[in-house]
């Protein structure tokens, strides 16, 4: 089983999660590579998808060899 890290954006708030904000953030930020990425999990697939622009990043594997605790 892969480990979910539960990656996420902040701005989770539901004022936030409408689809005027999401269309103004995909036009103004995932045009400059700055998404909203949250972690999807299932027994076939661990990616990152953009809740704006819906951009997919495969996940293999994540080094946390020099994360500081």
């Amino acid at each position: 089983m892969t480990d979910y890290y539960g990656i996420t954006h902040p701005f989770g708030a539901r004022i936030f999660c409408n689809k005027f904000f999401f269309w103004i953030w995909r036009k103004m930020m995932c045009k400059k590579n700055i998404h909203l990425f949250d972690e999807v999990w299932s027994p076939d697939k661990h990616c990152l998808c953009c809740d704006a622009c819906d951009l997919t990043v495969n996940i293999k594997s994540i080094d946390l060899e020099d994360v500081k605790k």
